[in-house]
């Protein structure tokens, strides 16, 4: 378990009769990747688990003190061309359209959301839907991929509106879907990137940027193993 939520569950349990009546709140969804290939169309999805705590005892605050995310990345394997990685993350160069995974699937359902938001009874509701959204490249997670898959300081930004540009012509994104799951969180993205393996979710491989200023850090050197895969409990 994260300090933070640690904390937070110490706390809840201290505070049982005046808040954080009912947590956790789970939910796993299939998230799945499609992108043409001169008129091959080519997949990857992973199954991805998010959990929230809240606050909804006799405080009432309502909406969720902490959520965060199990799973990993969705990979794409174009063959010769490369492997597309689909992250756990939001891409901050997109920052009014693009979203984590969760917070899309989240956005295509805000017509449940009660008026504090998100609730546990709005959790619980956006988790019942069966129905499938579909999201076009603008609002995808962010994307990356590798030079050299063997070598992480050689990860490269990729734009999901071109990605011709990183994986040659007649390469184009298609859409992404997210749906309500039952099966089993994904795991096993260490077979597409070795270095991975146990690796510190901390780690973003460029230690040259440390007490640089953020603003002249490249938003690549940002990029953490843990935006690869979450073990969060």
């Amino acid at each position: 378990m994260k300090p933070a939520r640690r904390l937070i569950a110490v706390i809840c349990a201290a505070l049982t009769l005046t808040g954080c009546g009912s947590w956790p709140r789970a939910a796993r969804y299939r998230f799945a990747v499609e992108v043409e290939d001169n008129g091959r169309m080519v997949s990857g999805s992973a199954v991805q688990e998010e959990d929230c705590i809240f606050n909804d005892g006799v405080i009432r605050m309502g909406a969720a003190l902490n959520c965060g995310v199990k799973g990993e990345a969705v990979v794409v394997d174009l063959g010769d061309k490369g492997l597309l990685f689909v992250l756990l993350t939001n891409d901050p160069g997109r920052p009014r359209v693009s979203d984590s995974p969760w917070g899309l699937f989240e956005y295509a359902h805000r017509n449940l959301f009660d008026p504090v938001g998100l609730t546990a009874a709005a959790f619980d509701r956006i988790a019942a839907s069966r129905e499938t959204a579909t999201f076009d490249a603008a609002h995808t997670p962010m994307m990356v991929r590798f030079r050299d898959i063997n070598d992480p300081k050689s990860l490269e930004l990729v734009n999901p509106e071109h990605l011709d540009a990183s994986f040659g012509p007649g390469v184009k994104f298609s859409k992404a879907t997210i749906v309500i799951t039952g099966d089993a969180v994904t795991s096993g993205i260490e077979k597409y990137a070795p270095w991975l393996v146990a690796g510190n979710p901390e780690e973003n491989h460029h230690p040259e940027d440390n007490g640089s200023p953020l603003r002249d850090v490249p938003l690549a050197h940002l990029i953490k193993d843990g935006d690869f895969w979450s073990r969060m409990q």
